[in-house]
Parts: structure tokens; C-alpha cells; sequence
């Protein structure tokens, strides 16, 4: 398998038409039944190669990954997308990196399959907790974990924003999630002392009407 690679890295200093021949030879084992095969086919050549051809595989990986998405193949689209975020992880410095992860997350999310945007959205706060939009994903997190019925994870997560992300955009909408959370969940009793809690410790008074409402 190497020979060949080697022989089409080195084919031509055009490294569209390399990636194209590579995609062909790919798609001709993927057509096969060889997915595995056409993957590793891919990640040696990226291994042999500039960081910009890399590139170009990865991203065409992507493109897979994508189609596998949007044709409902889930176990394929998830270990594609797993595999084009470990490749562009080599060749894309942070500021690139982390939107892939984000964008990744965010077509999970968007689709309801929120198991899936639960991996992606702590991956993103794993390597990013720094970043101008660690809010957004600390809130997306916790959505996709109410929404995944992870009840008790999705109370702590959101608890754990509240307190992180006072000043975030993101805080109104976070305190009247865990405010259903604590309603739908808790008894009568724990719901009410939960929520006075969260009225005196955040004592907006958007945040009170909503809590006040359910206490009523």
C-alpha cells in the first residue's frame, strides 16, 4: 500500500490532481466494500505529503463524513467525522481547529441527535475552555443534555454555567432551562427550595419572574 501512495505524492507537483487520484482509488475500494481500506488509504497519504494536501484530505473527508450525515447512515458519519477531526487536528492551528469541532457539534444539535452533540460540545470545552464562545457551548451542552433526558448531568451543567457565565447572553435562557429542570424533576418540595435559591443568588428580575411563576 505504501508503494503506491508514495508513487502518487510524488506523481505530479499538482496536488489537486494528486488528491483527485487518491479520492478515485479511494472511492473505487469504498465501492467495493472496503470502507476501512479507502480511510487508511487516505490517512497515509496525508501522512506522506504537505500540510496543505493533508488539508485537502482531511476537508474531503469531511465531506463524507457529511454525506454519510445527511443520508441518516449514523454509526458511518460519526466515526468519519471522528476521524477527520484527528487528522485536521495535526495540520490546523487552534483558531481553525476549534470551529471544525464546533461545526461538528452544532449539525448534531441541530438535527436532534443530541447523544452525539453532547461528545462534540465537550470535546469543543475540553481543548477551548478559554474561548470567546466557551459560554454558548457550556449552554449548548447543557440543552443537549436536557434534551437527551440526562436530567441530573443537565441540572449540574447548567448550574455549573450559571455560575461560570454570569454576563453571558446565554444566562437568561440557561436559568429558565434549569428552572424547568428543577420543576419537572424535583419534588414539590426541593423544586420550590431549589428555585428560591436560584432567585436569591441571581436576583434578575427576568430570572425572578420565571422562577417566581413556577413557584406559584
Amino acid at each position: 500500500c505504501k508503494e503506491p501512495i508514495e508513487r502518487i505524492a510524488s506523481h505530479t507537483p499538482d496536488t489537486q490532481k494528486n488528491v483527485r487520484k487518491v479520492n478515485e482509488i479511494s472511492q473505487f475500494f469504498s465501492d467495493e466494500g472496503l470502507g476501512d481500506y479507502a480511510m487508511k488509504l487516505k490517512l497515509l497519504y496525508a501522512s506522506k505529503v504537505d500540510p496543505d494536501s493533508a488539508k485537502m484530505i482531511a476537508n474531503d473527508i469531511k465531506t463524507s463524513a457529511d454525506k454519510y450525515f445527511d443520508t441518516g447512515h449514523a454509526k458511518e458519519a460519526l466515526a468519519t467525522y471522528d476521524t477527520y477531526l484527528q487528522l485536521a487536528e495535526n495540520y490546523y492551528d487552534k483558531d481553525a481547529y476549534g470551529p471544525k469541532i464546533m461545526d461538528v457539534a452544532e449539525r448534531y444539535f441541530n438535527k436532534g441527535h443530541y447523544k452525539e452533540a453532547v461528545k462534540y460540545y465537550s470535546m469543543y470545552l475540553f481543548k477551548y475552555s478559554d474561548s470567546q464562545v466557551a459560554d454558548y457551548c457550556s449552554y449548548k451542552l447543557g440543552m443537549s443534555l436536557y434534551y437527551n433526558k440526562e436530567y441530573q448531568t443537565a441540572i449540574e451543567k447548567l448550574e455549573e454555567f450559571l455560575n461560570t457565565y454570569q454576563n453571558s447572553v446565554w444566562f437568561e435562557k440557561a436559568f429558565e432551562s434549569l428552572c424547568r429542570l428543577y420543576y419537572e424533576n424535583l419534588s414539590i418540595e426541593r423544586a420550590i427550595e431549589a428555585l428560591q435559591k436560584m432567585t436569591d443568588k441571581y436576583p434578575r428580575r427576568d430570572s425572578r419572574d420565571c422562577a417566581y411563576l413556577l413557584m406559584g
